[in-house]
C-alpha cells in the first residue's frame, strides 16, 4: 500500500517538473504585438501582409492564429484561456483579422477553421446527438 502511494507521489512531483519546463520553455511568452496597415511586429519578428498566402484564426479557450507564408514557412501564435488572460490576444486577433480581410481589396485567403466548417458543423451536431443518446 505505502509502495503505491510513494509511486503516485513520485509521478505527481515529476510531472509537474516536467510541467514547469515545458511551460517556461516552450508555452508561456509574453510579447508586445504592434500592428500596422502592413505589418504584425513582436520581439524580433515580423509577419508582412504582403508574403502571406493565407491565415486561419480559431477561437476556443483564447484565439490562435496560423499564418501560411508564401515561402512555405508556417508560423502560429495562440493564447489560450488555460495559461493566461487571452482577452488581448483575442483582440489583436478580431484587429488583424479586419485588417487582413481589407488589405489589398482581400486577396489574402481567409481559410475557415474545423468548427466554422460544414464538416464541423456536422460533426458537432452528431457528437451532441450522440451525447444525448449516451445520457439517455
Amino acid at each position: 500500500m505505502n509502495f503505491g502511494l510513494i509511486k503516485g507521489i513520485l509521478a505527481l512531483v515529476i510531472a509537474k517538473i516536467f510541467f514547469y519546463i515545458f511551460k517556461k520553455k516552450f508555452i508561456v511568452k509574453v510579447s508586445d504585438f504592434e500592428l500596422t496597415s502592413n505589418k504584425l511586429e513582436w520581439n524580433n519578428k515580423s509577419v508582412d501582409f504582403k508574403n502571406l498566402e493565407y491565415y486561419k484564426i480559431h477561437w476556443m479557450k483564447g484565439a490562435g492564429i496560423k499564418f501560411k507564408l508564401k515561402n512555405g514557412k508556417t508560423l502560429r501564435i495562440s493564447s489560450n484561456d488555460s495559461f493566461c488572460n487571452s482577452e488581448q490576444f483575442v483582440n489583436l486577433c478580431h484587429n488583424i483579422d479586419s485588417k487582413l480581410l481589407n488589405y489589398n481589396n482581400g486577396q489574402i485567403e481567409r481559410k475557415k477553421s474545423f468548427f466554422e466548417s460544414k464538416e464541423g458543423y456536422y460533426f458537432a451536431v452528431i457528437i451532441s446527438i450522440l451525447f444525448v443518446i449516451g445520457t439517455i
